[in-house]
Formats: C-alpha cells, sequence, structure tokens
C-alpha cells in the first residue's frame, strides 16, 4: 500500500517542480487520474447501454427460469459472455477512484502535516538553552512536517518551511469551517469553491438524467436516489474537507461534464442507437439490416394486391375453378330440364 501512496506523492512533487504552484499541480494530477479513468468509464457506459437494451431478452431467461435459481444465473452469465457484458462495469471507474481519492487524501494530509506542539517547544527550549541571551524562539514553530514525499524534493523543501499551503489566494491546508469560524470574509472564498463542486455535480447528474429520460424503469430505484442525493452530499461533505481536496473535486467534477457531453453525442446519438439495433438483431437472428426476400409469387399477398387492382385474384386456378363451377351448374340445370 505504501507503494502508492509514494506514487501519488511522486507525482504531485514532479507537477510542482513543472509549475511551482500547488493548486496547479493538484489539479495536473487529478487530470492524469480521470485521463487514466477515462478508457474504463466508456467502457462501462457502453455495458451499461447493452444491458438496457437486452433487458427484454434477460426478462425471458428470468421467466423461463423463474423456479430455479442456480440455473438462471448459469444462463445469465453465459448470455453476457456471449454478448461480452461486464455486469459489474459500471461500477470499475468508482471502484477505481474511491481508492485513488482515498490515497491522494491522505497524501495532503500528510504534506501538510505540522511538528506537534512538543516537537516545536523542545526545539525552543534547547534553543534558549544552547544560547542563554535569546528569546528562546523558534523559526520553525508551526511549519509542516511533510509525508511521504523526497526530502530532496522542491516540494518537501518548500513546505517543510511553510505554514500555509497558499495558492489561488487560499490556503489549502485549510477548510471552509475553520475559516468561517473567522468570519464570512474569511471563508467566503473557500465557500465560492465549495458551490462550484456543489454546481457541477448537479450538472452533471442532469446530463445523465436528460439522455436517460426513456428508461427510467430499467435503472435500479437505489442508483436513481444516489443520483438525487449525490450533488447534495458532496458539497456539504466538503465543507469540512481541506481546499486541496475540494480543488480535487471541482477539476474531476469539470472534466466529467466534458466526459458525458462527448458520451452523449458519441453513444446516444441516433446514428449510434440505430447502429447497435442493427446489431442487435443480427446477433439474435433477425436478420438486421439485410433487405427483407421478396413476396412469393402466387401468395395470399399477391391476391390481394390482384383484387385491389380489381383483376382476377388468380389468373390460373381461380378462373378455371369458376369454369368448372359454372358448367357444373349448367350440367346440373340441363340435367333437370332434361328430366322434366
Amino acid at each position: 500500500m505504501d507503494f502508492f501512496f509514494d506514487a501519488i506523492a511522486s507525482a504531485l512533487a514532479f507537477f510542482y517542480d513543472l509549475t511551482g504552484s500547488y493548486g496547479l499541480s493538484i489539479m495536473l494530477l487529478t487530470l492524469g487520474v480521470m485521463v487514466i479513468v477515462t478508457p474504463l468509464t466508456l467502457k462501462s457506459t457502453r455495458s451499461m447501454i447493452a444491458m438496457q437494451q437486452l433487458q427484454p431478452e434477460l426478462r425471458k431467461l428470468q421467466v423461463k427460469y423463474k423456479d430455479d435459481r442456480q440455473k438462471l444465473n448459469e444462463e445469465m452469465m453465459a448470455f453476457y459472455k456471449e454478448h461480452d457484458i461486464n455486469p459489474m462495469g459500471g461500477c470499475l471507474p468508482l471502484l477505481v477512484q474511491m481508492p485513488v481519492f482515498i490515497v491522494l487524501y491522505q497524501v495532503l494530509i500528510g504534506l501538510t502535516r505540522r511538528h506537534s506542539w512538543g516537537s516545536d517547544m523542545g526545539h525552543a527550549v534547547g534553543g534558549f538553552l544552547r544560547v542563554p541571551g535569546s528569546d528562546g524562539s523558534f523559526d520553525g514553530f508551526g511549519t509542516f512536517d511533510p509525508k511521504y514525499l523526497d526530502q530532496a524534493s522542491n516540494l518537501y523543501q518548500d513546505l517543510a518551511s511553510s505554514r500555509e499551503v497558499r495558492s489561488f489566494g487560499l490556503d489549502l491546508a485549510d477548510t471552509f469551517m475553520n475559516r468561517f469560524q473567522e468570519g464570512l470574509a474569511s471563508g467566503f472564498p473557500y465557500l465560492v469553491l465549495v458551490l462550484i463542486v456543489g454546481v457541477s455535480a448537479w450538472y452533471q447528474q442532469r446530463q445523465i438524467q436528460a439522455r436517460n429520460a426513456g428508461n427510467q424503469s430499467q435503472i435500479n430505484p437505489q442508483q436513481q436516489a444516489l443520483m438525487k442525493i449525490m450533488p447534495f452530499f458532496l458539497p456539504v461533505f466538503s465543507l469540512t474537507l481541506q481546499a486541496g481536496l475540494v480543488l480535487y473535486f471541482v477539476v474531476s467534477n469539470v472534466y466529467r461534464i466534458g466526459q458525458q457531453g462527448f458520451i452523449t453525442r458519441t453513444m446516444y446519438s441516433e446514428k449510434a442507437k440505430a447502429e447497435r439495433e442493427a446489431q442487435l438483431r443480427r446477433k439474435l437472428g433477425d436478420g438486421g439490416d439485410e433487405p427483407a426476400p421478396p413476396p412469393e409469387t402466387g401468395g395470399l399477398l399477391d391476391q390481394i394486391r390482384s383484387i385491389a387492382r380489381g383483376g382476377p385474384a388468380d389468373s390460373g386456378g381461380t378462373e378455371t375453378r369458376a369454369g368448372e363451377t359454372k358448367g357444373g351448374k349448367g350440367g346440373s340445370s340441363g340435367g333437370a330440364t332434361a328430366t322434366k
């Protein structure tokens, strides 16, 4: 597990060497994480679309094997394999991002770790004893004691001599709740950052709901409830987080908005839907977009068309049968007259 902490911290130190900014370093690290996760997001979206398309077929299996749970599971797994669907695909991006967020959280907390008060006092008292005429002040009092970083890195050197992580006019090591205690003016910039998180999360969910408007019945009710709660839960959660982590939420949300727009244009367009439906029909043996075979000559459809044009229903057999019928009737009539 230490490998992940060291990797995230090293990446952050690398971006800091490029930019010289704490905030830009966090933003670039966030973008890097999102780019890595993007292929999984696209794949999971395709899997979710396929699941929605195949719901009627899945319901048939559920009805057919409703009394045999084990057989149902076997048939459904075989069905997923046949159509190249991963039923857990929708969870993959979240499963990847959650550990990354947890590691990033721990790294940022570690980078802004401070020396203990006892340690600072020890240094101050030790300096006073070494130089009795001094006032006992310690220049490093309250500075950071960064964790996970290589001590030779620029990020470590700068943090080790700082008491704040200043960027974009904010102390990224501080929280809104802490600043708000000092007054609304002090906490307002942090509140703006939290509001951006809330608005971007809300807009992202609106994107998803708009394109799934016709498929709400196929979405898990728990998932629908989660989608409605998340835009409110995330900003509330951000009120107590360091501004550096809130900045991570802002960048990741804005990235996802662009990503969802791309997904909507490419995977939910009418052209994409038509192609998926044709492909599905071919897989299910319904012919797909192949041309329909010509109608058989002399069939029922031909007879209906002939009648509609005012012609005989059948130029051959029908006329013969009519003649035979007339002849039969005539013969019967003649026979009756002769008898008389």
